[in-house]
């Protein structure tokens, strides 16, 4: 155990700085999931009752641009691909959800506040823009599919960077605010959707894998 500990201790306060400079750029890999259940109990007297629900669940797989246009201030553009499920309500025992699938691009920008040698504090700021399918389920055999385009802004501010080498990074996001708009229209009814949504992002957890050039 005490080895262990040494080596980790090491690779954090590592005398080798690896700065994050004007003029450089990466490439990264990114991939976030956010999920989680809900308990419910029913209390009367003596007798009580349970049920657990689950929450929304998310998960986006995409590729980022970044280039720092000063020391420690970053411009990033990504491109990804979102999916969500959120259940909506149960039909002899089985949920009945909602989902989306679609396309999306994330610009953002971030500042890099160093900790040790090679482990940066990253505060990021950004925005999503997105469209693509929605399906619900109105049964367990039928369902009503249409288009939705989105878009959103985000304070990411438990954001972390780890240098592991000169030209590779990997970095963690595990939590922040957001607000979020989407924009359906129902083809059948002409009815135009709109659903509005503020929240802190503290059960969402995102990682990337980041190559310096």
């Amino acid at each position: 155990m005490k080895k262990i500990t040494f080596i980790i201790t090491g690779l954090l306060f590592s005398t080798i700085t690896f700065a994050q400079t004007k003029g450089d750029s990466y490439i990264s890999g990114t991939i976030s999931a956010e999920f989680g259940t809900q308990e419910t109990e029913v209390s009367n007297g003596s007798l009580s009752d349970s049920e657990s629900q689950p929450l929304t669940t998310s998960f986006d797989i995409g590729v980022e641009y970044g280039y720092f246009v000063t020391d420690n201030f970053r411009l990033s553009i990504g491109a990804y691909v979102p999916f969500t499920k959120t259940p909506l309500s149960k039909e002899n025992g089985e949920w009945l959800n909602s989902s989306t699938i679609g396309f999306g691009i994330n610009p953002n920008i971030a500042y890099y506040v160093r900790i040790t040698d090679k482990l940066y504090y990253t505060p990021e700021i950004g925005g999503y823009y997105e469209f693509g399918d929605y399906e619900q389920d109105l049964s367990s055999s039928k369902s009503y599919k249409t288009d939705y385009t989105g878009w959103s802004a985000y304070l990411s501010f438990l954001s972390l960077e780890y240098r592991v080498y000169k030209n590779f990074a990997i970095g963690a996001n595990i939590g922040g605010i957001s607000y979020s708009s989407v924009e359906m229209n129902d083809k059948d009814s002409g009815t135009d959707i709109s659903i509005s949504q503020f929240k802190f992002n503290l059960n969402k957890a995102e990682i990337n894998v980041r190559m310096y050039f």
